[in-house]
């Protein structure tokens, strides 16, 4: 590198450190991005997409099309994984995964008894989870099929309610489900 008579030289900080920079390296920089060199032309491409990778996540910051969505999980933290493939294992998915959720929250019930069902009682999260994923899923389809899906999630979980806590077996918790599944839903959809 020609490093001239002059021998001036500029303190440059790059990525948090400082460095000395002889002038002349300084020039021959910037002949590179002005394109003057054809011997340098690829050097001004490398420092264009340095320039671009420094600029990523300033733009990033500021763009909700790229910007990662925190969840709140409310609480459901360290059992998310058991839940999750639980869900995966009977293809509750998308909503109906927020709806299995909203019940976990409303059930919440001990160990062993997590989504209320009574069949699976005294067995543990994974089989808990995985009766109440299965019976929403079924009941979504059983829904479907009845034609009458007019008032869609909403209508769909006073459906799932009346199967899931029926009227005859806890009228109470039937009219406390009906409130605090779709409440909890909606926690978890936005």
């Amino acid at each position: 590198m020609d490093t001239g008579k002059s021998g001036n030289a500029l303190i440059v900080q790059w990525l948090g450190h400082e460095t000395f920079v002889l002038e002349t390296e300084v020039r021959l920089l910037l002949r590179a991005v002005m394109g003057k060199d054809a011997n340098m032309r690829f050097l001004k491409g490398i420092l264009w997409l340095f320039i671009a990778l420094l600029a990523t996540p300033i733009a990033a910051e500021n763009c909700p099309a790229v910007q990662i969505r925190v969840r709140d999980w409310h609480g459901l933290e360290s059992e998310l994984p058991t839940i999750i493939t639980a869900a995966e294992r009977n293809h509750c998915q998308n909503k109906l995964f927020s709806i299995l959720l909203a019940i976990r929250k409303t059930e919440n019930g001990p160990r062993g008894f997590e989504f209320g069902v009574i069949a699976a009682q005294g067995t543990n999260l994974d089989k808990q989870a995985g009766w109440a994923a299965a019976t929403v899923v079924k009941s979504y389809a059983r829904w479907q099929a009845t034609g009458n899906i007019e008032g869609g999630i909403p209508n769909f979980i006073n459906f799932l309610a009346d199967r899931y806590c029926p009227i005859a077996v806890d009228p109470e918790g039937n009219k406390n489900w009906k409130i605090n599944v779709p409440y909890w839903f909606n926690k978890f959809e936005n």
